[in-house]
């Protein structure tokens, strides 16, 4: 089966869809791609495939354009994050959330789902498949026992890029290195708090993180059930590398996945903790969990069209 995944961003950066075109061996059409994301381009694809994977919120206008033509046991939804009403966000959002809502609620009793986490699995019903975010797992990766030689590492995007923890890289209490897509404007406060901006980063080239002692996942102010749901890319990534990961103790979701695994974390409730810090050497096996996910993600793609719950 030919499986074509549609994303309205650039994909090339998406470490989710890389992990799934992996095991699915699948073609992408986003804004990026050649022929680029739009309706006609699409239509011309239909013929060609027999799995249609659309992924985020922002897709869903591509997927009603592909149910006209296909079976709807042939279209998939990833949800990737959550879609959350906030007031703060003005009238446009949160219209575009209301429809959002309503439209996933009739999407998700007609075609197959699946979700980043079991806790954002149980705000769409229950229904649906979990896929972890998981990179491709090396065997001689998971061997290896870093020594690395800079502290502090932040890895994504903007929206969740530790802002409060830039006081202390002002003062040069911490070493602090950020890699990802970020505005002109936003570098210029990391340049200004003496923060180092090391560029853009693929998901097919991780070999940076080696360098780093700890991996900051930290947004204290946020009580959005995508962030107590969330296991996001950079959190398995940072296991993978062997890296200490630094949670603000919102994070419900990755904390109990660290201490069911093994995993060395440290709960930051204030910016000083990150003065107070225990470095642990680790290694943990993924092999198991990552064969487990790919179990799912096949059966997602190419299993029964029940929403099970798996």
């Amino acid at each position: 089966m030919k499986v074509l995944h549609i994303f309205k961003a650039d994909h090339n950066y998406s470490s989710r869809i890389f992990n799934q075109i992996n095991i699915d061996e699948g073609d992408v059409i986003s804004t990026t791609s050649f022929p680029k994301l739009t309706f006609r381009n699409l239509y011309y694809q239909i013929p060609q495939y027999d799995i249609f994977v659309f992924h985020c919120q922002s897709s869903i206008i591509f997927m009603l354009f592909v149910l006209f033509f296909k079976d709807a046991s042939k279209v998939r939804y990833d949800i990737h994050d959550l879609n959350e009403f906030n007031l703060k966000k003005g009238i446009k959002f949160n219209l575009k959330f209301f429809l959002f809502y309503f439209l996933e609620r009739i999407i998700i009793r007609k075609i197959k789902i699946c979700n980043v986490s079991e806790g954002n699995k149980k705000e769409y019903l229950n229904r649906g498949y979990v896929f972890f975010n998981l990179p491709k797992i090396d065997p001689l990766v998971t061997k290896i026992i870093y020594q690395p030689s800079k502290d502090f590492v932040f890895f994504g995007t903007e929206e969740r890029c530790p802002k409060d923890l830039f006081p202390l890289a002002k003062k040069k209490a911490i070493d602090l290195s950020i890699f990802g897509m970020f505005s002109d404007n936003f570098k210029k406060i990391m340049h200004e708090n003496n923060i180092s901006f090391m560029g853009r980063y693929k998901p097919q080239n991780l070999d940076f993180l080696e360098n780093y002692k700890y991996s900051i996942i930290y947004s204290p102010q946020a009580g959005q059930k995508n962030m107590q749901n969330s296991l996001p890319n950079k959190f398995f990534q940072s296991i993978l590398y062997s890296l200490n990961i630094c949670l603000s103790e919102n994070f419900t979701e990755m904390i109990s996945f660290c201490e069911k695994h093994g995993v060395k974390f440290n709960i930051i409730r204030r910016q000083e903790d990150l003065l107070n810090l225990t470095y642990y050497k680790y290694n943990i096996d993924l092999n198991k969990i990552f064969e487990e996910n790919n179990l799912r993600y096949r059966k997602f793609i190419y299993g029964s069209l029940s929403n099970a719950n798996v």
